[in-house]
């Protein structure tokens, strides 16, 4: 971002209400009433991204099966300057399978978002998966919301790319506008698709890179190698970006072993053997719902330990700090691990509990969304906020009642779907909701 678009947003939030600094006699972890309706903003989906120039960017399906992309403005509403009164809506596709898969026949089906990317002039790339595992697709936005003609002539794939029995899960662009898509079919079969800057199919060779679905390791569990678990497989579900081109890509298994792990590779596609042992990393999670890249180069990652059955104690959340050459640091929380408990889970198996992601704020604080049981009202589930300082320590100043997460205002929210840092450093927390006539919520709340 350069230094006009700063003065601009700095300005823009000044007006607007939106800085850091909470008005007086505010708690800083308040819901923000001057954004959006009192704070919340109803059936626009998710968070995906907030772009360059501090507009946040949200993605859901429809109940026809078609997707909706939104662009805000700065105070929460609509953007009237992007697609129609603030949307585009992208239709459904036909998935047509190449010969001898399939059975041959189109299939249509409801596109769900995978995740969003800017590119450096402004364009959005979108990325849209399939309900029932046919296929993905792409698509291409200008700054104004109308598809980019330049792409692949009509600003989306027109039949999409099949897989069978896969979809995609996550997306990142380059500067010059091709992008890499994560693939996973099956349970046993993921990789990493090229497209040119056109949007067209990259079949150059290294353009698929396929990804093992288990990490490096020995039967005994012999250092540096980690130990061999029975059907220990896992989903590509975080895919990031280092500026020298490097790919990280991080992988969970749900089942009842739950582990995940990390790898890296180089920007030819082979594994970099510099990260962990052999180019992938052992994480200590059981799920990592978050992944993000700090500016210094350290992967944070949240999510639970690895607990395999629902009759274990409830999962704390949990944040790991790993080095750009895949080691714990050391200096960060307990040896690289921080972790709080604060009563954060969902009976019976208390899985949820950071399954809404993490970011980083300016300050470097890691901010981390999970789904509850509510310590005031027995049974009612919320969407909380757990907060660490820099240095990997419960940030209690982020509280209502001084156990470190924030409650206010997340009653309502019954399941966590992401947290992001807007512009003016406040956090946008994404939720479901059970218990209201739209099916997803966001809230702001003051940092």
């Amino acid at each position: 971002m350069n230094i006009r678009h700063r003065v601009l947003l700095a300005l823009a939030a000044a007006i607007l209400g939106l800085t850091t600094a909470a008005p007086a006699g505010a708690a800083t972890n308040e819901l923000d009433t001057a954004w959006a309706h009192g704070g919340k903003l109803f059936g626009l989906g998710a968070v995906q991204l907030v772009d360059s120039h501090g507009r946040a960017v949200l993605a859901r399906v429809l109940p026809d099966g078609a997707m909706r992309v939104t662009r805000l403005t700065f105070a929460g509403a609509p953007d009237p300057s992007f697609g129609t009164s603030g949307s585009v809506t992208l239709p459904l596709r036909s998935f047509v399978p190449p010969p001898g898969e399939g059975g041959g026949l189109p299939e249509v089906d409801a596109l769900y978002p995978a995740g969003v990317s800017e590119l450096p002039d402004g364009r959005l790339v979108v990325l849209g998966t399939s309900g029932n595992n046919v296929g993905f697709e792409l698509v291409r936005l200008r700054p104004n919301g109308s598809t980019d003609p330049t792409f692949v002539g009509v600003g989306y794939n027109p039949v999409g790319e099949y897989v069978d029995n896969g979809g995609a899960s996550a997306l990142v662009t380059y500067p010059d506008g091709s992008a890499l898509v994560a693939v996973n079919r099956f349970a046993d079969q993921h990789w990493l698709q090229r497209f040119a800057p056109d949007g067209t199919l990259d079949t150059r060779p290294g353009s698929r890179i396929d990804v093992p679905n288990r990490p490096l390791c020995s039967v005994d569990g012999t250092p540096p190698l980690p130990r061999c678990y029975d059907g220990w497989s896992a989903d590509i579900n975080h895919l990031l970006l280092r500026p020298d081109g490097r790919i990280v890509v991080v992988l969970s298994n749900s089942d009842a072993t739950m582990h995940s792990f990390v790898a890296q590779f180089l920007p030819s596609g082979a594994l970099d053997t510099s990260f962990g042992p052999g180019g992938v990393a052992e994480l200590p999670l059981g799920h990592a719902y978050g992944a993000v890249l700090s500016p210094s180069g350290d992967l944070f990652l949240s999510g639970v330990p690895s607990f395999p059955t629902p009759a274990t104690p409830p999962a704390p959340v949990r944040v790991v700090d790993l080095t750009g050459t895949g080691r714990l640091r050391a200096a960060f929380g307990d040896h690289g691990v921080a972790t709080a408990w604060n009563g954060l889970y969902r009976a019976p198996d208390g899985r949820r509990s950071a399954d809404g992601g993490l970011a980083l704020d300016a300050s470097g604080r890691v901010v981390v969304a999970g789904t509850g049981l509510s310590t005031v009202d027995a049974g009612v589930q919320y969407c909380s906020v757990t907060r660490f300082t820099a240095s990997g320590a419960l940030d209690r100043s982020y509280s209502l009642d001084h156990d470190g997460t924030a409650t206010d205002g997340r009653r309502n929210s019954s399941r966590c779907r992401g947290i992001t840092v807007d512009a003016a450093g406040g956090y946008l927390v994404s939720a479901g909701t059970d218990d209201l006539p739209t099916t997803s919520l966001v809230e702001r709340f003051r940092p």
